[in-house]
């Protein structure tokens, strides 16, 4: 499925880098690295993007754009519409922290 898409991406000649949002695709292994590896083997690069994620989100996704996109600066810029950051301070953001022993539990599966 991640060729074919990439390989019609490609036939297209409109795409510059092809820009993912992990949280869309699933599984890191089977799904967003193989999208990566094959978007690569065609010369086109790959940007992970942020759709609304938290300060922990962010940081997760950070650490995975280190991972598979090392050369390339990762679009993490959706901070500035949240009120308060959770769990992770981002660097430079000045929004106030809620901690994780700040949270109020709702639900918890017995």
């Amino acid at each position: 499925m991640c060729a074919n898409l990439i390989l019609n991406l490609k036939n297209s000649q409109v795409l510059a880098p092809l820009l993912l949002n992990l949280p869309y695709w699933g599984s890191l292994n089977n799904h967003c690295k193989q999208l990566i590896d094959d978007a690569r083997a065609l010369g086109l690069n790959s940007v992970i993007s942020s759709s609304l994620e938290s300060s922990f989100g962010l940081t997760q996704l950070a650490r995975i754009a280190c991972w598979l996109t090392p050369e390339t600066v990762p679009g993490l810029d959706t901070l500035s519409l949240f009120q308060t950051q959770l769990v992770r301070q981002w660097p430079e953001s000045s929004l106030p922290l809620i901690g994780l022993n700040e949270l109020e539990l709702i639900w918890q599966n017995e």
